[in-house]
């Protein structure tokens, strides 16, 4: 089921059509499909629940990506944002932009496109991959109210367009709200998050970058591919009469040791450490597939004779 929401999370990003755009045009809806032709709509300013819109605080430079992959810049002049959305059969959803600063056209017609569309491949691959966690995590079609207290969906969607900008402007550098940094091209680190600092979306940011953390962070003695999955060697413990193996988790996930549901093998935890153990003997390797924030993680153990 999860994979489905992923594809359908992910997979229809829409790519402008009309030649006389400038500058391409990015936006995410998730509503619509691959092929579906749809059309630009502005949905007014977001209104935050402290009643003010939001906005730039000044004019800076930002970077868009060529026909031909080639980062170029252009300068955005301070205004307040809109919402923007997409419209077919007179139904219209808000959507997220993923490139900041371009322009956006009411009555433009777009037309659907999969994430592996060339757009998508013109960004980094971790880049990629943080934009899929930030419209996991953050606002998307299945968020109909903030879960952020005190806030309202502006405020989580605005939170959500400001992630969105810092991972392709390439200014976010981790989780961590302080994570950013100025990038290449002249975009100054906080340019985005400036806009909310203070305000209700603040709160709603902070909520959102917490879960991308918890999303993304897994275990280091595993990985997010079966083909590349560690063996770790089971070793008979003669005092517990039980084979077993210690695996440091380097990188502080906290996951919890119910998360690691293998048949046969007990998995307890202290600190970072997590202990798995068993009173039958592994024959070969077992392949341990477990599954945490909705999503599958790979490891394998071998009994050590």
């Amino acid at each position: 089921m999860f994979k489905n929401k992923f594809k359908k999370l992910t997979g229809f990003f829409l790519a402008a059509v009309m030649t006389l755009v400038a500058l391409p045009i990015q936006t995410l809806a998730s509503e619509w499909g691959v092929g579906d032709n749809v059309y630009a709509a502005m949905l007014g300013n977001y209104i935050g629940s402290d009643n003010g819109t939001y906005g730039d605080k000044r004019n800076y430079t930002f970077i868009y990506y060529k026909a031909d992959g080639d980062v170029a810049t252009a300068t955005r002049v301070k205004s307040n944002h809109a919402k923007l959305g997409v419209s077919k059969n007179g139904v219209t959803q808000q959507a997220i932009c993923i490139e900041a600063g371009v322009s956006y056209s009411t009555g433009s017609s777009y037309v659907g496109k999969a994430s592996s569309d060339a757009y998508m491949q013109l960004l980094p691959w971790d880049i990629q991959q943080m934009v899929k966690y930030a419209l996991l995590c953050g606002f998307n079609s299945d968020v109909k109210k903030s879960p952020v207290a005190n806030t309202n969906l502006d405020d989580f969607s605005f939170a959500t367009q400001i992630i969105v900008w810092e991972i392709q402007q390439q200014l976010r550098t981790g989780y961590n709200k302080g994570d950013l940094k100025a990038n290449q091209w002249g975009t100054p680190a906080t340019v985005y998050y400036e806009q909310l600092k203070g305000r209700p979306a603040e709160k709603c940011y902070e909520y959102i970058l917490n879960k991308m953390k918890a999303y993304a962070i897994i275990p280091s003695f595993t990985r997010d591919k079966k083909d590349n999955a560690q063996l770790h060697e089971l070793k008979y413990d003669l005092t517990s009469k039980k084979y077993t193996v210690t695996l440091t988790d380097n990188n502080k996930s906290n996951m919890p040791a119910s998360a690691f549901n293998i048949p046969g093998v007990t998995v307890t935890k202290s600190g970072y450490d997590y202990t798995f153990s068993t009173t039958s003997k592994i024959s070969g390797t077992k392949a341990c597939t477990y599954k945490d924030n909705r999503t599958y993680h790979y490891f394998q153990l071998i009994r050590h004779n």
